[in-house]
């Protein structure tokens, strides 16, 4: 399907949509596994780029293909998503069981009954050191 006509459209009907879905869903697809090495992730980044690409249309000058617009806007929610705070928090939210001070100092080894469990403040002071490590570390160049 040619698609020439969209660089001056306001919208898109989900005829062409579907198309454009049809035609470039692979390459999405397959772009943001490339990036994020997730299936998962790659199904859900993959269906926002048609989104952001059906609500945004009128974006579209027609300077590139449609595809390279589509990757455009793929790599752009890929990296929005990498960046977000769900994402950060789904991987690095959980806090490890600590030993007691006592239990340290001692050396002595650990049974499951002796983990002691931290207190809220200390969840929630352990969390936000996790983001500010988290802020720090995609506050970096994408290449680092």
């Amino acid at each position: 399907m040619d698609y020439q006509f969209l660089a001056h459209a306001q919208t898109i009907d989900n005829y062409t949509l579907s198309h454009m879905m049809d035609d470039y869903g692979n390459d999405v697809w397959n772009y943001v596994y490339f990036l994020t090495k997730s299936t998962e992730l790659a199904d859900e980044v993959s269906q926002e780029v048609f989104i952001r690409a059906y609500s945004g249309i009128a974006h579209f000058r027609g300077e590139s293909s449609l595809k390279t617009w589509l990757l455009t806007i793929t790599r752009n929610t890929t990296f929005t998503y990498r960046k977000s705070r769900f994402f950060r928090s789904s991987l690095w939210g959980e806090t490890l069981s600590i030993q007691t001070e006592q239990e340290y100092s001692t050396g002595r080894e650990m049974i499951p009954e002796t983990y002691a469990h931290p207190s809220a403040e200390a969840e929630v002071l352990s969390k936000e050191h996790v983001h500010e490590i988290w802020d720090i570390v995609m506050a970096l160049p994408d290449k680092f």
